[in-house]
């Protein structure tokens, strides 16, 4: 991984408004994101954290350990078939 500094005089070089990561709610990434937020401040860039469909419908069902979501596995697929259509099936590239 890249050092907060070199990530934020990247996206100052690029001339970035702002830069969107995946949200992290836990952890040494979570950690390394806020560092970054800071850094990228102070050149008034925004770090934008996006929550995935995923991650939003699966996350809430987490608590308990794999066993209680592997219950929940195929209302959860179902929901997330809903949103994209798409979601689960397999493109040429990773059978």
């Amino acid at each position: 991984a890249a050092p907060v500094d070199e990530v934020a005089a990247w996206a100052k070089r690029c001339g970035l408004e702002q830069l969107w990561v995946a949200y992290a709610p836990v952890g040494y990434v979570r950690e390394r994101l806020a560092a970054l937020d800071a850094a990228l401040a102070n050149d008034g860039i925004s770090l934008v954290p996006f929550v995935r469909e995923y991650d939003r419908l699966i996350w809430p069902h987490c608590s308990k350990g794999f066993f209680q979501l592997r219950k929940r596995i195929p209302e959860l697929l179902d929901a997330l078939a809903e949103v994209d259509p798409n979601a689960g099936q397999l493109t040429g590239s990773e059978e």
